[in-house]
């Protein structure tokens, strides 16, 4: 149970909530610099993680209160560009609410102007737009509610028309992309030699768990990290680039995660399994074998059976959703199973797992078949009268791979 917490806490983690105590928000839709934002009240709103391009970002915003009227959050991130050479952008929002979104320029003589604003003067759920950049630096994307109205689940995407628009303060490694127990950095040309950190946090990542374990300053923009045996095979490690953007307090990378694997096969942390408190909500970490951008996730039971096959218990379809994520092959993955609590509104699922069983949990192939990755012993101890451990265990002959 404790394990779904730290899931939850990362995907909280991964998209900050933050509130605004000026006016300086632009309040109509603008295309070009009209409107601009003094650096004091960007200074009053607490910054998100680092946007890196060819991410999908889940953002939860908090209803708005007397106290925070202004909700939003806002994601730095890093553009090389100049007028002659202007890198174009584009974002995708989809929300459960109207959603609303800025685009601000760097800092300039104190102030940012904004380069675009979306979603301000009609409401709308989903926005989709282009911005040209033609400045180098740290610019930032400020999502919210429109008109700041209710608490909202945003859903962001972006992509760029060229590489150079896909880079960051950070060239390599990619987000989301697997890493051995060395790790070669680059810096983007438009950087000096900097200071470069390497945090390690067990997956998924979760701010409260990381500690820093090298840092090295580059030279000629380049450094490289040697793992060391203490990091765990599955760990998250995030390179961060602690420098703060000129005249800011934003660093130039606040963490571009990757996981170490230095396996040729698929793994699962068992260690890291989240049981929800009624046994409905799991989730899993690992590294699974995608094909096409995607990987679907299962859950069988080693002791129920169904057909003269084993119990189905649930699954849930993995996609692609950071840049370094491979396509085809071997790609991190943090996914969440939720199976439904009763069927038919008051008989209880009868598929629901129960404490002491063996599952596997593992993908379904093409043909269509199932191959395990590994098996856990189910535990979820909430009654209090039991006292048990979700702990991995050698999968059963029969579940361990079969056709569907």
């Amino acid at each position: 149970m404790s394990r779904l917490a730290l899931f939850l806490a990362c995907s909280l983690a991964c998209s900050c909530v933050l509130s605004a105590c000026s006016s300086g928000e632009p309040g109509q839709e603008a295309s070009s610099d009209a409107e601009v934002i003094t650096e004091s009240s960007v200074a009053s709103w607490a910054i998100a993680q680092t946007l890196h391009v060819g991410e999908v970002i889940e953002d939860h915003l908090a209803a708005p209160s007397p106290r925070e009227p202004h909700v939003r959050v806002v994601h730095p991130f890093f553009v090389r560009a100049s007028r002659e050479e202007p890198v174009t952008l584009h974002f995708d929002l989809e929300g459960e609410n109207p959603v609303q979104a800025a685009v601000l320029a760097p800092i300039h003589e104190g102030a940012r102007a904004t380069v675009r604003a979306e979603g301000y003067a009609t409401a709308s759920k989903s926005l989709s737009f282009d911005v040209v950049l033609e400045r180098t630096g740290v610019h930032l994307l400020a999502v919210a509610t429109h008109r700041f109205e209710a608490a909202n689940t945003i859903r962001v995407s972006s992509s760029a028309a060229s590489a150079r628009g896909a880079e960051g303060a950070v060239v390599a490694p990619v987000s989301g992309s697997l890493a051995g127990r060395t790790i070669a950095v680059e810096l983007s040309r438009a950087l000096g030699d900097e200071e470069i950190e390497l945090w390690a946090s067990p997956p998924p990542y979760a701010p409260g768990e990381r500690r820093k374990v090298a840092s090295a300053r580059s030279a000629g923009g380049r450094a490289t990290f040697r793992v060391s045996a203490d990091v765990a095979e599955g760990d998250d490690l995030l390179v961060v680039v602690p420098a703060k953007a000129p005249g800011t307090s934003i660093p130039l990378e606040s963490g571009v995660p990757v996981r170490l694997w230095t396996k040729s096969t698929p793994g699962i942390r068992f260690d890291r399994v989240g049981i929800g408190d009624l046994g409905n909500l799991l989730t899993f970490t690992g590294v699974l074998p995608f094909f096409e951008g995607r990987a679907t996730l299962a859950l069988y039971s080693a002791s129920r059976t169904e057909g003269g096959r084993p119990l189905h218990i649930g699954g849930a379809v993995v996609e692609r959703d950071r840049p370094g994520q491979a396509g085809m092959g071997l790609a991190r993955f943090d996914a969440e199973v939720t199976l439904p609590l009763f069927v038919d509104e008051d008989e209880l699922n009868p598929r629901l797992p129960r404490t002491g069983e063996i599952l596997a949990v593992g993908v379904v192939t093409e043909k269509p078949s199932f191959a395990a990755v590994g098996c856990f012993r189910f535990c979820n101890d909430l009654s209090g009268q039991v006292s048990c451990e979700a702990a991995p265990v050698p999968c059963p002959a029969g579940v361990a791979s079969f056709d569907r």
